[in-house]
């Protein structure tokens, strides 16, 4: 039905879009079947987001299917939200009026947890409230989703040049989830630092560790932008409003310097968390019940982290943690074919880049994964997008600027956005 629907749809979205002005629309000389898919995937990124998002956020399927009962994940605030703020900037914003309206909540969240500041749920329902299945263990230890939120704030800030929603609700709301991370930040006094322990890794395949590199990179970088806002007098109302005091903004900052953030071995790898390496590398029988033994990942989130943070890592480093976690990567997350295709493109494996960009294209026209009865993979596409944008196109959008480096696959002559 999605399939015979889809022209139709399509003709009726080509004129919505120009309409609105929104420039997510992709022209380049890949096959036909691709652009289909890419198509297809954007079609339904733009119908799900418009002013109720301020109410209802973005769920993880849209408003196609019941696949995890349209409430919102990380999805919103790591995957989707730059496609929207690139294309549909005023849409984009009321993704971070959702957030921010839920703040008291998140509060609620962190002290259910026995954490101070704001936390924000990993599953978040129209009310703020935490929807995960408890049987998942996964409440109190998928935290990045609070700083992915918090980032939002700050890229709106910039890149939007509306610095006015860090008044409003940015600083405040960064200010509570640095809290968040604070308070669950260990000192290990035999290591002489910071650690951050008992976490769900956003691979999703291991929901018990210690020191995942990418939620530590992320709660540093909450750590020290929190502690650049609370150092601007501009934000001391805001500071005034949580009762945020100096020795506060010191610990943050004491913590964001001896925070242990994994670093690449001998050969450039860097281990996903504490203890990855020793894991067993048969990758046979794996399931998402039967994994914790495994080096196998649902998704790899070090390669999400070497995109986030890319000033930190070589190109030679990031092609070697690129090829590495490939051969320990199951796909089964609807966004691993794009956010591999995305961390391929950005440094310059371009066809390894272009052959997952293929997989994840036709994600639902042609039902990959056997699951688009429950909704389309909305946030697939927006990777998919930043696969193409970011990674072919090379656009890097700065603060003061867009830097260009085009890298287009061989295969390609052309590409438009």
């Amino acid at each position: 039905a999605m399939k015979r629907g889809f022209d139709a749809c399509l003709k009726d979205h080509a004129v919505a879009v120009e309409k609105e002005l929104a420039s997510g629309t992709l022209e380049c000389d890949a096959d036909w079947p691709t652009i289909q898919g890419l198509n297809f995937g954007l079609l339904h990124l733009n119908m799900a987001i418009g002013p109720a998002a301020a109410r209802t956020g973005v769920p993880i399927k849209g408003l196609t299917g019941y696949g995890y009962r349209f409430v919102n994940f990380w999805d919103m605030d790591f995957h989707m939200f730059p496609y929207y703020l690139m294309t549909r900037p005023w849409d984009a914003r009321n993704l971070l009026v959702y957030r921010y309206g839920q703040l008291d909540k998140y509060r609620e969240n962190a002290r259910r947890w026995g954490a101070k500041g704001a936390q924000v749920p990993w599953e978040t329902n129209t009310r703020g409230e935490e929807e995960t299945a408890p049987w998942l263990c996964l409440q109190e230890r998928e935290i990045h989703i609070s700083a992915d939120a918090a980032w939002m704030f700050k890229m709106f800030a910039e890149i939007a040049g509306d610095d006015s929603v860090l008044d409003s609700m940015g600083a405040e709301f960064a200010m509570e989830t640095a809290r968040f991370y604070a308070s669950r930040i260990r000192w290990v006094r035999s290591r002489r630092r910071h650690e951050l322990p008992d976490i769900g890794c956003p691979d999703q395949y291991h929901t018990f560790a210690d020191n995942n590199v990418f939620i530590s990179l992320m709660a540093r970088w909450n750590l020290e932008y929190a502690v650049s806002l609370a150092g601007n007098t501009r934000f001391a109302k805001v500071a005034e409003k949580i009762s945020l005091q100096p020795e506060e903004i010191d610990e943050w900052r004491n913590k964001a310097q001896t925070l242990f953030i994994p670093a690449p071995d001998k050969e450039g790898i860097i281990e996903e968390f504490d203890g990855f390496f020793k894991l067993e590398p048969d990758l046979e029988g794996i399931t998402e019940s039967y994994c914790r033994h495994s080096q196998a990942v649902k998704q790899p989130d070090v390669l999400a982290a070497t995109v986030r943070f890319e000033e930190l890592y070589s190109e030679k480093i990031r092609r070697a943690n690129w090829r590495f976690y490939n051969d320990r990567t199951l796909h089964g997350s609807s966004l691993s074919f794009p956010g591999m295709a995305f961390a391929a493109a950005r440094c310059g494996l371009n066809d390894e880049a272009l052959y997952n960009l293929q997989k994840s294209a036709r994600m639902d026209l042609d039902d990959v994964n056997l699951d688009t009865e429950r909704g389309v993979h909305v946030s697939g596409a927006a990777v998919a997008w930043q696969a193409i944008v970011f990674g072919f196109g090379g656009l890097t959008p700065k603060a003061d600027r867009l830097e260009l480096r085009p890298n287009l696959p061989r295969q390609w002559e052309f590409l438009k956005f």
